[in-house]
């Protein structure tokens, strides 16, 4: 079976920062410091890639729960 990487990573930013453990639900900020995602997870294989969750969804998430 046929697996889209691409597929995974809808509706997330993908950063050139390092992020280490416990950085995780750190708040990720676009140039002006405006809010625009919370890091979710880092790479392994490269030092300078995080994922991240985009605020979009984070604000969906939270009308769900409320």
């Amino acid at each position: 079976k046929k697996i889209d990487v691409a597929d995974g990573l809808k509706n997330k930013l993908i950063v050139s920062a390092a992020s280490f453990g416990g950085n995780s639900g750190g708040p990720v900020l676009n140039a002006k410091g405006d809010v625009v995602g919370v890091l979710i997870a880092r790479s392994k294989e490269f030092d300078h890639f995080s994922i991240c969750t985009a605020l979009p969804i984070i604000r969906r998430t939270i009308k769900l729960i409320d």
